[in-house]
């Protein structure tokens, strides 16, 4: 009867005031989401919350409207957002988090106003790139307009807007269209990956079990209200309560968590293994596969053997570039096995991409779209009209045609299988084991590409970068959750509209306006004081010294993909074989590195729980790893409400990848 009452309810409300509540409410938390990074990175330098493809930065504000939404049921029912309202609340959380800080504005930001302000006599910058900056995409110094903006304006001086409007709109175009083929492609493959390939999505499991709701009139979501949970949520909690004292009391005793790292050595030559335990990788990874989870940690141990060997004998096929792994030869190798992996599975793909092809030219062809989030007409035509605009804007930057078609294949294979991996392995944190930008340089070869080609490339860093380089991951989960709501899909796609738009001018606004007032420099950032320049470096660096095709790089590069066609083809063809081929696609990766130890633990806890309880066991265990990853996630956002009270400027970096 109860339940019955609360259908009764819910219907009285116009699916209309649903949309507009959810959206709404949704909206609000964008600028939450925006401000909430901001600060923390930036203003208080606490926990740099913006890392990872579900961030901290979009799960505390969303945990805090489930938290307040549950006080609302004790009020008036009605007040309180249902499960499908508090999904869309969620996606547009989640979308708006890949803006702030070293999202895609910080990296935005700080790529356009670097090459004037760091510029000297010693990196000959005015030499090798100023020449052949497009006033229309590089903001001007003039006035000191970008001194100021690293360093912060003087008294009564006002923020120079005029200088960034233009490179700004223009910017925003490429980024518009970048997204819009990124939710094209993730149209086009949800299908693919979410009915057929049967992929388990585990980051979208937390949200999903915050909003399931308990039978009758309870307050809290189901997995709130066991006891397990409760249990995996005080753990992590209460050492986090535990450590906080020791911020007033330097001599209080410490457990070890959050940023500290602990190492083991295997030996001279080898790189360390970090053995940091990591409750937010635990909880998600804890949805895997177990023979994912086993081949995860088991390659990527594989591969800092070798690169010790390496080391050892000193082979070396030259300089690892930056974010492209231990060595080049494994970095190299990885993303052959990479590239492998994103081709094979397109060519699983082929029958639907055929079907989608067809429904798209005929609208009468016997496929059903209609729980898409747009017509497959819609997805392939705006996917055909936004690529055109990309490669255009490129060739305009002075970009080859060559240059072009390499990188755009690179950073294709780059967002389709960093997209299909998190989907598969729950690997919150993850990036290519090689750039797009350097795969086109060795494979072409810096001689054949002009220097204006050369200062295009660099700047496709801005929408490719560190932290995020595949907003495709993102717009996919989104998919995935929408699946669970009961909310008209044009309410879901409003909500990824509002959530882009709002959220990257927002985040623009915001981010201009601290660097003026404070000084980009001095936000302690990584991206505003060394990271940007060690990219410019990079490349003035093969301007000066091209080179011609880098054929050892590539015979790795086919070595790695060879091997990855041995480990696909024996695990597709003997039901036996143990080891999951997505491993050796990671297993060169400083993300997985850093969270490779606390995979290991999941998977072994994870098959003593299903060696001995089975599938039952699993179930029941399900809680006390939710409630450890929430339990992390609260004991984060009181460790910000410390640094907000009692030390802004000198937080605490509780939480980093």
């Amino acid at each position: 009867m109860e339940e019955e009452g609360v259908v009764q309810e819910r219907a009285q409300v116009s699916e209309t005031t649903r949309c507009v509540r959810a959206l709404l409410v949704g909206t609000a938390m964008v600028l939450a989401v925006n401000w909430f990074v901001h600060c923390s990175d930036y203003v208080l330098r606490s926990s740099r919350i913006c890392f990872g493809y579900l961030t901290m930065g979009a799960l505390i504000p969303f945990l805090f409207v489930v938290v307040v939404n549950g006080a609302l049921k004790l009020i008036n029912r009605r007040w309180a957002l249902p499960p499908d309202e508090l999904i869309v609340v969620c996606i547009m959380a989640s979308v708006s988090s890949i803006f702030p800080a070293l999202g895609l504005t910080g990296f935005l930001l700080s790529l356009i106003a670097t090459p004037y302000y760091f510029a000297s006599n010693q990196n000959q910058w005015d030499e090798y790139l100023h020449p052949y900056l497009p006033a229309w995409a590089v903001p001007s110094n003039e006035g000191g307009a970008m001194a100021a903006f690293f360093n912060g304006l003087g008294a009564g001086e006002r923020i120079p807007w005029d200088v960034w409007i233009t490179p700004l709109l223009w910017w925003s175009c490429l980024i518009a269209a970048v997204f819009v083929a990124c939710f094209c492609i993730s149209v086009i493959l949800r299908k693919q990956w979410v009915e057929r390939e049967r992929l388990v999505f585990p980051l979208a499991e937390v949200p999903l079990e915050l909003v399931r709701e308990s039978p009758g009139r309870s307050r809290l979501p189901v997995i709130m209200r066991q006891r397990l949970f409760l249990i995996g949520f005080s753990i992590p909690a209460l050492i986090i309560l535990w450590n906080l004292v020791t911020y007033f009391f330097p001599g209080f005793p410490e457990i070890p968590i959050g940023m500290r790292f602990t190492f083991l050595s295997l030996g001279r030559g080898f790189p360390w293994v970090c053995t940091k335990f990591n409750f937010f990788v635990i909880g998600f990874a804890f949805f895997t596969n177990l023979d994912v989870l086993f081949s995860v940690w088991f390659f990527h141990l594989l591969i800092l053997i070798q690169t010790g060997i390496f080391n050892r004998i000193g082979y070396t096929i030259g300089p690892v570039d930056v974010w492209c792994g231990f060595t080049a030869a494994t970095g190299w190798e990885t993303f052959g096995a990479f590239v492998f992996f994103v081709v094979w599975g397109l060519w699983m793909a082929r029958h639907h991409l055929r079907e989608v092809v067809r429904k798209a030219w005929d609208r009468r062809y016997p496929v059903d779209d209609s729980g898409e989030l747009v017509s497959y007409r819609t997805a392939v035509v705006c996917l055909a009209l936004s690529t055109t605009f990309v490669f255009g804007w490129f060739r305009v930057m002075g970009m080859s045609w060559a240059a072009i078609l390499v990188y755009s294949f690179a950073t294709l294979c780059l967002y389709v299988g960093i997209t299909k991996i998190v989907a598969q392995c729950g690997l919150v944190y993850i990036r290519g084991t090689l750039t797009a930008q350097h795969f086109t340089t060795y494979v072409l070869g810096t001689n054949t590409l002009s220097p204006a080609g050369m200062s295009g490339l660099l700047y496709t860093y801005t929408f490719c970068c560190d932290a995020r380089s595949s907003v495709m991951c993102t717009f996919t989960h989104a998919a995935k959750m929408s699946d669970s709501a009961r909310l008209r899909r044009g309410t879901v796609l409003a909500g990824l509209l509002i959530a882009s738009a709002l959220g990257f001018v927002s985040s623009v606004i915001y981010n201009l306006y601290l660097g003026y007032q404070v000084g980009a420099y001095n936000f302690g950032a990584w991206e505003f004081q060394s990271g940007n320049v060690q990219i410019f470096a990079s490349i003035v660096e093969k301007i000066r010294n091209p080179v011609e095709t880098d054929w050892p790089r590539l015979g790795f590069f086919g070595g790695g993909a060879a091997v990855m066609a041995f480990l696909t083809f024996m695990k597709y063809r003997f039901i036996w074989w143990p080891l999951h081929p997505i491993g050796l696609a990671v297993g060169d990766n400083w993300a997985v590195w850093a969270s490779a130890f606390s995979i290991f633990v999941t998977w072994l806890a994870k098959l003593v729980i299903l060696r001995v309880g089975g599938i039952r066991g699993y179930e029941r265990a399900k809680p006390f790893f939710l409630g450890m990853l929430l339990g992390y996630i609260f004991g984060v956002a009181l460790n910000f409400l410390v640094d907000f009270i009692w030390f802004p400027g000198q937080g605490h970096m509780l939480y980093h990848w």
